[in-house]
């Protein structure tokens, strides 16, 4: 399932990362349990998953708008693809290893 990220008047698809293009992202800080790019790394990681997740049309349209609306898009991906943290807060590890929703 796809989400969309409201921006001004437009709606931009996002979608988690695949477990090969988190393979082809690990020299920018990419495994596939997180994601810490260096700060010598971290434009040239967002340049690599906008390419992988965005539509060419809608990364243009990024490039005209305040960063603060890229870097939005950034964590819905990072999100779709690892997570939220308010979902792994409320997550109960069991003694088997295996996780249970709080309710």
């Amino acid at each position: 399932m796809m989400k969309t990220i409201p921006i001004d008047n437009r709606n931009i698809p996002v979608r988690p990362l695949t477990r090969g293009e988190i393979k082809e992202l690990k020299e920018y800080g990419f495994t596939i349990f997180g994601c810490a790019p260096t700060l010598e790394t971290a434009d040239e990681s967002v340049e690599k998953v906008f390419n992988f997740v965005l539509h060419e049309d809608d990364i243009k349209y990024l490039d005209t708008l305040p960063n603060r609306n890229s870097v939005a898009v950034w964590k819905e991906i990072i999100k779709e693809t690892y997570g939220a943290e308010e979902e792994e807060k409320n997550s109960q590890g069991t003694s088997d290893g295996t996780s249970t929703e709080k309710g």
